[in-house]
């Protein structure tokens, strides 16, 4: 039926009643040229409150056509036309209405005003059903104005009630809108769930502009997540959907996610392609400049990379002139960080710290946790800040980072943790975060920051290389540097005593990281070689060729580069120590000459036909079972025969537990914490999370663990047991809650521990322990006869 036929046949009732199938439908360019022609028609006559229902309904199509201005007169005419009337569902609806237009205008003030009148006027006539819609659009309004709990809170309960009434359109629009919510506090599991759910209702239904708005939040939390594949194709569906509708908000959101995610994957062309996009879209399309606060925002953050501090510095006034004209804090905070990074690289210490610390409070102040996590690793990456403030910076980074379960950001942290350790020329301590780093990184396969790690690690071995291989013990490290209680190794240990100063080969056996390098180092200086040079070399790490040049030395001319004749590494040891560690490594056709070496007191140089004499006693180690290689016919028999006049195998720590506790009050002591601390971390009960985990790194792991936890610790004036290993976390119920050792075995443990506390609080003085004990000193010396208890020295250079 053509427009003139429903004129005459129709009366105005009729085709308000159209009308509204039409806009119920979504078919809003229709319904306007439907209230046009009624409102044009000479002939037909229409009542105050037919005249407010049409301008309600012209507002509604007005604004879902992108006319937010015309919008606002149609919807203010029709609240004064029922303002003072009796029909306050209309008036409600229409204040909802209002609502949505000043929020579209950005004009957030009436916008939060006109919501809450809706609520107030819906909960007074006792309407719960449209209560819905009023939650949902005061929860948008504190969205963008960044009171996120408040918006939470809000759509909790417009979920409540769809849920009540079954409202399947307002569940999934309340989901969706919380799933924003969550994406921007980094829950992005809980982000992801919802949107989902809201996604799979606007597929069933068929509601375009719903399903495009999921799409593109879904993407956005995919590239948070770091999923790039999956990111784009989600996108990629939402800019179909945006453009087959002509949806052109959406399709500005959609170059501003994808320029995100270009940034994001590193690809800076098609950032700024998508970038400048978003901002042309933004320019007719969002006249409330919500994309130009953030476009301009991640521009800077784009430029910044680029190095083009100038344009960046430009882009971040926009951004700042957008989102606080808006109130858009989280965008403002986000724009400081960017100012402080600006000001750090242009050396303008003061103007950076400043900006830092605003972006610090601002995003404090609103609960951003993932934004505010990014300030806090920028801030600790600058040199505006001294080492103190930086590290501790990293601190509050970490911990937010962990909160938000984000791996590759914990690997930046560690990362820049270590860069930060390295500036202070610690690179042991360097070495320990950097580790972390790598271990983060390989989980998330991010190989560009792998390569960031090797050129970390590329400069601390071009710092460390000579004195790794030529390093000369201070002389501290002695036998009573091995911190053991076992039995076992106590003899062991005892034996290498009776026979350090004589000219016999020794072979320590043991897993990485159980500490081989500390006995070798403790037969050299506890030896008439002491005064001699202790030479390391780790035969895993050089091939064949640099393996014989290291070990044997070259004569000027022998190779390319050749350029003058040097010594080998048995020479350098003359008169001392020689430690191949990982001998298990070294090719067959290099042991021959190794054998030789050793049976004949002498070398070659590689270009050379003179032999040199040699005057270097020979500790070797090995990860592998070195019987098992001579069988499979990896290591020559006759070597091994040679290499193990004395042998000495090292327990993994898993099979040590007796010196857990032990070792970590060392390390704990050795790495600065304070007494009073130290003894509430033993009041704690915390080392009880240790004795479960298997400690595959073995000593070197657990003293890395250790050390990270003082030193964040330090930098946070928090204890220790604040910063436990995310690996010991599932120990913690089962570990302090259960405990399955025999009661016998559990008195003698609290028994050892508490005399070795108190031997350790008298400086091991048995008369004064005694006392502490109120105990007589016979039976004091009794127990420690039984127990098996001696006395452990600080060890002060890292473990193998």
């Amino acid at each position: 039926m053509d427009a003139q036929t429903r004129d005459a046949d129709s009366s105005p009732e009729e085709r308000i009643q159209h009308i509204q199938a039409l806009v119920q439908a979504q078919r809003f360019t229709q319904g306007l040229k439907e209230i046009e022609d009624l409102e044009n028609h000479p002939g037909v006559g229409l009542s105050p409150e037919e005249k407010g229902e049409i301008s309600y309904l012209a507002s509604v199509c007005l604004l879902h056509l992108g006319d937010s201005k015309h919008a606002l007169e149609k919807a203010t005419f029709a609240l004064e036309t029922f303002r003072n009337t009796s029909q306050n569902r209309n008036v409600a609806q229409i204040q909802v209405m209002l609502g949505r237009i000043s929020l579209s205008l950005g004009d957030l003030r009436n916008a939060e005003l006109y919501a809450t009148d809706a609520i107030s006027t819906y909960r007074r006539i006792g309407d719960q059903h449209e209560l819905v819609g009023s939650y949902n659009l005061i929860a948008q309004i504190y969205f963008l104005t960044c009171y996120f709990e408040k918006s939470a809170e809000s759509l909790r309960k417009a979920n409540e009630l769809a849920e009540k009434f079954n409202d399947k359109r307002m569940v999934a629009l309340t989901s969706g809108n919380l799933g924003r919510i969550y994406a921007l506090l980094g829950s992005w599991q809980e982000a992801q769930d919802s949107l989902e759910r809201s996604l799979a209702h606007c597929q069933a239904n068929e509601t375009d502009l719903s399903k495009c708005k999921d799409l593109l939040s879904l993407g956005f939390v995919a590239c948070l997540r770091r999923d790039f594949s999956k990111s784009g194709k989600l996108l990629d569906r939402a800019f179909e959907l945006a453009r087959t509708n002509n949806f052109s908000r959406e399709l500005g959101i959609y170059h501003e996610y994808a320029g995100y995610l270009a940034l994001t994957a590193g690809d800076n062309k098609r950032a700024h392609s998508n970038f400048s996009k978003a901002l042309h879209i933004g320019q007719s399309a969002s006249p409330s400049g919500c994309l130009h606060s953030q476009v301009y925002r991640l521009l800077a953050e784009l430029q910044v990379k680029e190095k083009e501090f100038d344009q960046a510095l430009a882009s971040c006034e926009k951004s700042l002139e957008a989102s606080k004209s808006l109130g858009e804090k989280l965008e403002e905070g986000a724009a400081y960080r960017i100012l402080g990074r600006i000001h750090s690289a242009k050396r303008n210490k003061e103007k950076a710290c400043e900006y830092f610390k605003q972006s610090v409070a601002l995003l404090q102040q609103i609960g951003a946790r993932y934004e505010l996590a990014h300030t806090y690793l920028e801030a600790g990456r600058s040199g505006s800040f001294d080492y103190y403030r930086r590290l501790g910076f990293l601190a509050n980074a970490e911990s937010l980072f962990r909160d938000l379960n984000s791996k590759y950001h914990l690997g930046l942290v560690n990362l820049a943790v270590s860069d930060l350790l390295l500036e202070q020329k610690d690179y042991p301590s360097g070495e320990v975060f950097l580790a972390e780093a790598e271990r983060l990184f390989k989980e998330t396969n991010d190989r560009k920051e792998l390569q960031q790690v090797a050129r970390s690690r590329a400069a601390i071995e071009e710092s460390l290389f000579q004195s790794r291989i030529t390093a000369k013990s201070n002389g501290k490290i002695t036998f009573e540097s091995v911190i053991t209680q076992i039995g076992e190794m106590k003899g062991v240990i005892e034996k290498l005593r009776q026979i350090k100063d004589y000219d016999i080969s020794i072979l320590v056996e043991g897993e990485t990281g159980a500490g081989k390098d500390l006995i070798a180092k403790a037969v050299h200086y506890s030896s008439v070689r002491k005064d001699k040079r202790f030479v390391a070399i780790n035969c895993a790490a050089l091939p064949e060729s640099l393996l014989e040049n290291e070990l044997f030395g070259h004569k000027r001319g022998a190779y390319t580069g050749a350029n003058k004749d040097q010594p080998g590494l048995f020479e350098e040891a003359a008169g001392g120590t020689l430690y191949l560690d990982q001998v298990e490594e070294i090719p067959l056709s290099t042991q021959v000459k190794l054998l030789r070496a050793i049976e004949e007191k002498e070398i070659t140089r590689l270009g050379d036909t003179k032999p040199r004499k040699i005057d270097a006693r020979i500790i070797c180690s090995s990860i592998e079972d070195l019987k098992e290689a001579v069988r499979k016919g990896k290591f020559r028999q006759d070597l091994y025969f040679r290499l193990n006049t004395f042998t000495m195998r090292i327990p993994p720590l898993r099979e040590r537990k007796e010196d857990i506790r032990t070792l970590i009050k060392h390390f704990l002591k050795e790495y600065g914490l304070d007494e009073k601390k130290l003894r509430e971390f033993e009041r704690r009960g915390t080392g009880k999370r240790f004795l479960r985990y298997p400690w595959p790194g073995n000593v070197r792991e657990l003293e890395n663990d250790v050390k990270r936890m003082v030193i964040l610790a330090q930098a946070n004036g928090k204890g220790p047991w604040e910063f436990l290993p995310e690996k010991l976390s599932g120990q913690a119920e089962e570990s302090e809650n259960v405990d399955h050792e025999p009661l016998p075995e559990q008195l003698s443990r609290f028994e050892k521990e508490r005399i070795v506390e108190a031997l350790t609080e008298a400086q091991w003085n048995k008369s004064r322990a005694a006392r502490i004990l109120r105990i007589p000193e016979g039976t004091l010396r009794g127990k420690i006869k039984k127990l098996e208890i001696s006395r452990p020295v600080v060890a002060s250079q890292k473990r193998d």
